[in-house]
């Protein structure tokens, strides 16, 4: 009889300790699923950040290229008014009497 009590305490002892861990393992699961869905935030959020960021990338150096072509033209421009202006010196208007 003695042996009997022994295995059923035995057994609920570890029934008891068996519980717990289901318990414990339990809670670990939801954590686990908590973080889950968290770092998939956190990859879609990341993505469209990228995503973001080559859009701005690709406007910056569109608006680059539009600079340089502007400043071309302004240099031909100005390039342009200087050999006029000097080929207005050059030009002597005859003056003729009558």
């Amino acid at each position: 009889m003695s042996d009997l009590r022994q295995q059923i305490k035995y057994l609920e002892e570890t029934n008891l300790r068996l519980f717990d861990e289901k318990s414990n393992l339990e809670q670990e699961y939801k954590q686990a699923k908590l973080l889950q869905t968290q770092v998939e935030f956190h990859k879609k959020t990341n993505q469209e950040l990228y995503q973001k960021i080559s859009e701005l990338q690709r406007i910056a150096d569109k608006a680059e290229f539009e600079r340089n072509r502007a400043e071309e033209r302004l240099n031909a421009i100005n390039a342009e008014k200087i050999v006029r202006k000097n080929f207005n010196k050059n030009i002597q208007i005859p003056v003729f009497f009558s």
